[in-house]
């Protein structure tokens, strides 16, 4: 059993590789706003925490896809919307010297749709 963090989706895309500056990164990713109490726990494992308009941030990702399933346990087959609850089992990958210790997604479970869009064109 890998780790375990607790945020709400700021974009994502688990159905298909993320898009950077019109490239692919070869990777499916989630990227959740975190309450102080989860970016802390984060960061005494040694993970490297953004900010984004005051709230602690973090990307996980794989290179693999990655399940995804709704509260009651049925697979989740759609894209996350932004603002959905999620929980991110993660491990932990090899230490960056800047970017801190790598967060590889193993599954993801939607605790509660968000309303927005999912996909990173809406970040």
């Amino acid at each position: 059993m890998g780790m375990i963090t607790e945020g709400t989706v700021a974009f994502g895309s688990l159905l298909r590789h993320d898009v950077w500056q019109g490239q692919s990164t070869e990777k499916f990713v989630l990227k959740v706003v975190l309450s102080e109490e989860e970016a802390e726990k984060l960061r005494s494992e040694g993970v490297n925490i953004t900010e984004y308009d005051g709230a602690p941030q973090r990307k996980f990702s794989s290179g693999y896809e990655v399940p995804a399933y709704d509260i009651d346990d049925n697979a989740y087959t759609k894209d996350i919307p932004k603002g959905s609850l999620v929980r991110i089992e993660w491990k932990a990958g090899n230490k960056h010297p800047v970017h801190g210790l790598a967060t590889y997604m193993m599954r993801v479970r939607v605790l509660e749709e968000g309303k927005g869009r999912a996909g990173s064109e809406d970040f």
